[in-house]
């Protein structure tokens, strides 16, 4: 198993303004979910995450999933919540 990282920087939309203070759930099946939160600039602290080795992606005869699902929700009152 390797590490892949996580970036979350939160934006108004159709703005460049940050966005602080969202809260961000990070979560997978079979992983406990993971909650944070963005700081005064929008953005977070990068998150380690388990991945599959690159060299799945490049073997044809490959069986197994070559990549990992994560889902991220963000949350803020005022605004919509992104999942």
């Amino acid at each position: 198993m390797c590490i892949g990282s996580l970036l979350v920087q939160t934006f108004a939309a159709r703005q460049s303004a940050a966005v602080p203070g969202v809260t961000i759930t990070l979560s997978a099946q079979g992983q406990e979910p993971t909650v944070f939160t963005t700081d005064d600039r929008g953005i977070a602290p990068v998150q380690s995450l388990p991945a599959p080795d690159p060299a799945l992606s490049l073997d044809e005869n490959n069986t197994l999933q070559p990549y990992s699902l994560w889902n991220i929700k963000a949350e803020k009152t005022g605004y919509q919540t992104v999942v």
